[in-house]
């Protein structure tokens, strides 16, 4: 929660006002899918919410803002609004205002429950409903959880009626206020565990590169043979021994001497008493630090007396028992971030601490830079908070400085020895100013170490001048580095490394009711002539390179799911009938072609029955078929097909045998092209 500074004072709010008697907002349904549905690329949560006197809740929405800014910010900014449908008489834009605000409030929501940005929310205005005359709005919200979506809008609306029947004082209460910081905390395990996987998300969902999330925070980017999987910065190719190294740092670090790279001499020990012994042997300053941790967790740097270091030791056995002491190294203190041979961001961690401006007390100052967004307590927090602390104490009465010292401008106090974003630190890029040969002794560290991505912790004087003149050692090597927050062209750059093209391979759906097994099997054919295998799902089973792995179907969506895991298939074929998938979602966000096969309807269904499920079916899969529609000539479907898709995306083909064959012609096509592309 923010300070008090952070507060809003009454004046700066309108006129609370009692809601008119017809005033109505409510959730009518509310439901999540895992799959794909409206165009959306992601998973999505839909619900239609009713609104009545719009004029009423437009007002409310702009006090509603300005109280959750304190603790959710960004409410009171306006996201961009994906609308559909034409204005619908009096009041539609007031309508229009109030779901743009409700959808930002909890957009910033979902920042705070750390969920990565997809795609803006869609809103379509619905038909009103004569007999209650409530406007209807059908939201469509793309999320990496949409059960954590779900829960924040259930929230957010039941809140905006409190806050309309009940009043401010009763809606916004510390209960109330103590009540959303636990949703936001509890919806945080929903969220991807840490940053790295957050940002990864984002911007392969800005690329268009899709992902799948996997058991064990691993997630998969791209599909089939062209995948790749990642654990945070763990990915499919790190060498397992090589990680178990890295994490241990007295390994690490004797292996980094071993071959001729700077690092300084630590010592193993499991007492208080060992600690001080080693401390002396080394020579003070030392760092204490668990031996086995990442992150700046329980490290104490700096360390210059035996009191120092028996508090130091106390903290960093609350983490571990493998514990370290090490030889200080003055310097200022860099992370360099190497990925598969190259030294792609640098930055300099500067301590916990604040500048001064000549007008702001030391807690002054340290309330405002926690104003930041970036810094929080919750999981996701990109930088931790500052926090004074004993050792802060410590540190500022060394300094000559209090909290209620007024800083002469430029002035800076320093709050922590060490430099971890962790324990409060700030990264500042220096990414021109790093010399050569420092970013080829952070590239030489992480080869010597057999990693394909690391971060090197380097301890010099100055990163523009060569470690060789200098001095400067290799303080830790991090396996796993959370990226820089700073850099966030660094995403991008490992996926341009790891990923090709977009990740994606061809995929067909086949929509029948009858046994296009004939057309399957040519299809497979033809690709395999090619040298490339083909996963298919068909009611009768599900197939790999010609081999039936599975009789039977589990489900549409669960079969194309566990194709698009299989690292061995070149191209995808989904054989169904589509019911299913108005239920589920598809299975993926876009394929690449449709074909229309045998379509009947059932002895006992109607014509008309038939009909009205394949317009179904194909007004869901017309906003994610990139491709060509294909369709014999003679389908007494074809007109209905032409309806829905337009004359224009429509390819008629002369035989069965002719659609197999353009069905493999086009996946052919589109393997090519999704290899080649680059977004």
């Amino acid at each position: 929660m923010a300070g008090t500074m952070n507060a809003l004072s009454e004046a700066s709010l309108p006129t609370e006002q009692a809601a008119p008697a017809a005033a109505l907002l409510q959730l009518e349904f509310l439901r999540q899918s895992a799959g794909c549905v409206r165009g959306a690329h992601a998973p999505v949560a839909v619900a239609c919410l009713a609104v009545r006197d719009s004029a009423h809740w437009a007002g409310l929405a702009e006090r509603a803002a300005a109280l959750l800014e304190s603790d959710v910010p960004g409410s009171v900014v306006t996201l961009p609004l994906r609308r559909a449908g034409r204005p619908r008489g009096p009041g539609f834009e007031q309508e229009v205002l109030f779901v743009r605000r409700l959808l930002t409030q909890l957009g910033a929501m979902c920042v705070q429950i750390g969920l990565p940005a997809l795609d803006a929310p869609q809103a379509m205005p619905l038909s009103p409903r004569p007999a209650d005359g409530a406007s209807r709005w059908l939201l469509t919200l793309s999320a990496y959880s949409p059960r954590a979506v779900s829960r924040a809008l259930t929230w957010l609306v039941r809140w905006y009626e409190e806050l309309s029947t009940s009043g401010e004082v009763h809606a916004w209460s510390s209960e109330r206020r103590a009540e959303l910081d636990g949703l936001l905390n509890g919806l945080n395990r929903l969220a991807p565990p840490g940053n790295n996987v957050r940002h990864f998300v984002r911007v392969a969902y800005e690329r268009g590169i899709p992902w799948l999330v996997l058991p064990s925070g691993v997630i998969q980017y791209g599909w089939g043979r062209r995948a790749r999987w990642l654990s945070s910065t763990f990915t499919d190719a790190t060498p397992g021994v090589a990680a178990r190294m890295a994490r241990d740092k007295a390994s690490a670090n004797a292996l980094l001497r071993q071959a001729g790279l700077p690092a300084p001499e630590h010592r193993r020990v499991k007492t208080v008493q060992a600690a001080l012994e080693a401390a002396r042997a080394l020579g003070y300053p030392v760092v204490v630090k668990p031996a086995n941790l990442d992150g700046g967790i329980g490290v104490s740097a700096g360390l210059q007396t035996e009191q120092m270091v028996r508090a130091a030791f106390e903290n960093a056995t609350r983490h571990s028992r493998e514990i370290l002491v090490e030889k200080h190294v003055e310097g200022r203190d860099y992370r360099i971030t190497v990925a598969h041979g190259k030294a792609l961001s640098t930055v300099e961690r500067v301590p916990a601490g604040v500048t001064g401006d000549g007008e702001h007390s030391v807690s002054q100052l340290i309330e405002l830079a926690n104003r930041d967004p970036r810094r929080s307590t919750r999981r996701w927090g990109q930088m931790k908070p500052l926090q004074v602390g004993e050792e802060g104490r410590a540190l500022l009465e060394e300094q000559g400085v209090a909290l209620d010292t007024v800083l002469p401008a430029g002035q800076f106090a320093r709050l922590r020895r060490s430099s971890n974003v962790s324990s409060g630190g700030t990264p500042v890029p220096v990414n021109d100013v790093i010399h050569p040969d420092n970013a080829a002794l952070a590239v030489r560290a992480t080869r010597v170490l057999r990693l394909d991505i690391a971060g090197i912790d380097l301890i010099i004087p100055d990163i523009s001048r060569s470690w060789r003149e200098s001095g400067g050692a290799i303080c830790e090597v991090n396996g796993q580095p959370q990226l820089s927050l700073t850099s966030p062209h660094i995403y991008g750059q490992l996926f341009d490394e790891l990923i090709e093209g977009q990740g994606r391979i061809a995929t067909a759906l086949v929509l029948s009711t009858g046994d296009v097994d004939e057309v399957v099997r040519e299809c497979t054919r033809i690709m395999a002539d090619r040298n490339l295998c083909v996963g298919i799902s068909t009611p009768s089973g599900l197939f790999i390179g010609g081999e039936c792995v599975r009789s039977g179907r589990r489900s549409s969506f669960a079969d194309v799911r566990s194709l698009l895991l299989d690292p061995t298939v070149d191209a995808v074929v989904l054989v169904t009938d589509g019911k299913e998938l108005l239920s589920t979602g598809l299975p993926f966000d876009r394929f690449d072609v449709l074909a229309i096969a045998e379509w009947r309807a059932a002895v006992e269904q109607e014509a008309a029955s038939i009909d009205s499920l394949l317009a179904s079916v194909l007004g869901l899969l017309k906003q994610h078929c990139s491709g060509a529609a294909l369709i014999r000539r003679e389908h007494p479907e074809t007109a209905l097909v032409v309806r829905q898709l337009g004359e224009r995306r429509v390819e008629r083909t002369s035989s069965q045998n002719r659609l197999a064959l353009r069905l493999a012609q086009q996946l052919l096509q589109r393997h090519t092209s999704h290899g080649a592309r680059r977004t």
